[in-house]
C-alpha cells in the first residue's frame, strides 16, 4: 500500500495524493534509504545539486549560449534538398538519435512528399509531432541496411573531406 502524501510548500502540486513506490527504481529506493539515514548529508547533496543547477542556468544566460542557440536555430531552419542516393550526415548540434553517429554517413532512401508526424510520444517529448520526412539507411553491425524515418532539417549532404588522412 502506498503512503498518502500531503502537499507542502515547495512540493509540486502533481505530487499530492498517493505515491507509487513500486514505480521506483532500485537506485531510487537506495537514495531514499540514504536520505532517511543521513539527513545532513542528503541536505548537503541537495544543496550542491541546486547550486549546480543555478550555475547551469546562469551559463544559459551568457552571450556565448545565446549565439550557439541562434546558430543551431539557423541550421535547423535552413532547408536543404535531398534525393535518393545522397550521402548525408547530421548538422552540427542537431543530432537527436543514437544512430547514425556524428560524421557517420547515411544514404537517403526516400524523400516523402507528406511528412509522417511522430504522434506516439508524450507531448513533452522532443519527438512529439516531429516531421519525419526522409527515410535514411545505415548499415548495422552485420553490414545489413536498416532504414529509419528522420526529420530532414537535421541533416546535410556529406561533403568530401578536403584533408583526407
Amino acid at each position: 500500500m502506498s503512503p498518502n502524501l500531503e502537499w507542502r510548500p515547495g512540493l509540486p502540486r502533481r505530487e499530492r495524493g498517493t505515491a507509487d513506490s513500486e514505480a521506483l527504481s532500485p537506485q531510487a529506493e537506495t537514495l531514499i534509504r540514504f536520505a532517511i539515514q543521513n539527513p545532513d548529508q542528503f541536505k548537503l547533496i541537495s544543496d550542491v545539486v541546486a547550486s549546480r543547477s543555478i550555475d547551469k542556468l546562469n551559463g544559459r544566460r551568457s552571450q556565448e549560449y545565446e549565439s550557439e542557440l541562434l546558430e543551431q536555430y539557423r541550421a535547423l531552419t535552413t532547408h536543404e534538398s535531398f534525393a535518393p542516393g545522397d550521402l548525408v550526415v547530421w548538422k552540427p548540434g542537431l543530432k537527436n538519435r543514437v544512430r547514425p553517429a556524428y560524421d557517420e554517413p547515411a544514404v537517403v532512401v526516400e524523400v516523402l512528399d507528406n511528412p509522417v508526424l511522430n504522434t506516439e510520444s508524450d507531448p513533452s517529448s522532443v519527438y512529439f509531432r516531429e516531421p519525419l520526412d526522409i527515410l535514411i539507411g545505415i548499415l548495422d553491425d552485420e553490414e545489413e541496411i536498416l532504414v529509419y524515418h528522420f526529420d530532414s532539417r537535421r541533416f546535410t549532404v556529406k561533403r568530401d573531406d578536403p584533408n583526407p588522412s
